[in-house]
């Protein structure tokens, strides 16, 4: 099975190039062009925002790989933005889940949008008829905001507040408004934002599996092993250097999180015997508890 997280980050001070209308002749004036859009209000129409970042990660259950993928805006370059969503098609195609935070709202509308713009295939979404329908059987796109929220009746529910409480390190130097200052000068540190926002909603997807779809112990063990498969591909990743840093967050059990943690310090020292020794030893204890962990499962 093929999972594709997303998300976009976009300015939206954009005012597109409106078409010049001839001079009234009966007037003997031209007509006045109304703004599309006044840049002084706070939140642009959706179809004037412009994406500068997209960033997705797939996830194969099958092999157990994940794969990011990132896009970034050039100026002068509208092939790049292009040549982005038809890469994007081909991974949303494939995917038999699509996980997004307010993607039914934003993302999605969005994605649309530019993919008219662009005149990039996007048929297969329009064709999947059912990712809305039995929500509780055939559904492909999973808008977290839509379904801790049931559908709708709460509005809103912000992806920082959700993810602080589950201890992810969050929005903590900017937010998506700041976006539209920042990309100017420094674009890179918006790329690692939308980054963190991909990977923690991954993480909070797999929190939601294990809380309102876990039956049966073998779907606590598929979706821990996910996890932990996650979190070893996440510790070689540059773009998460400044996650790791900043988010105590390693596993499902703080106990083994401090261990994940203590190991990760243990890596950064020259490797003798006594080190090899102490990871060996982590290594047990770890096992140790997680074995503990399905057998306090299993008697429950």
């Amino acid at each position: 099975m093929k999972i594709t997280t997303l998300d976009i980050e976009t300015i939206n001070n954009w005012q597109p190039e409106r078409p010049r209308l001839l001079p009234t002749l009966s007037k003997g004036a031209a007509t006045s062009i109304r703004p599309i859009w006044e840049p002084a209000d706070d939140f642009a129409p959706l179809a004037l925002h412009e994406p500068v970042v997209i960033v997705w990660l797939d996830f194969d259950s099958d092999n157990m790989t994940l794969d990011l993928h990132i896009y970034r805006k050039v100026d002068g370059c509208p092939d790049v933005e292009a040549d982005a969503l038809f890469a994007l098609s081909q991974s949303l195609r494939k995917a038999h889940r699509v996980v997004t935070w307010n993607g039914r709202g934003f993302d999605m509308p969005l994605l649309n949008i530019r993919a008219l713009v662009h005149r990039v295939n996007w048929a297969f979404w329009q064709n999947m008829n059912h990712r809305y329908a039995n929500f509780k059987k055939d559904l492909v796109h999973y808008d977290l905001m839509d379904l801790l929220g049931d559908q709708g009746g709460a509005r809103g529910i912000g992806f920082d507040h959700v993810r602080a409480l589950l201890g992810f390190a969050g929005k903590y130097d900017m937010h998506g408004g700041d976006v539209k200052d920042i990309w100017p000068t420094d674009p890179d540190r918006v790329v690692t934002y939308c980054v963190e926002d991909v990977w923690e909603l991954w993480l909070t997807y797999l929190r939601w599996l294990e809380v309102f779809k876990c039956l049966s112990q073998a779907h606590v063990d598929r979706v821990t092993s996910w996890w932990e498969t996650s979190m070893s591909w996440a510790h070689d990743q540059p773009e998460l250097e400044r996650w790791r840093g900043a988010s105590s967050v390693s596993h499902l059990r703080p106990e083994v999180a401090a261990l994940d943690e203590a190991h990760r310090q243990l890596d950064r020292l020259p490797l003798d015997d006594d080190v090899r020794d102490i990871m060996a030893a982590f290594a047990r204890l770890r096992a140790g508890l997680l074995s503990d962990e399905k057998g306090d499962e299993n008697d429950s």
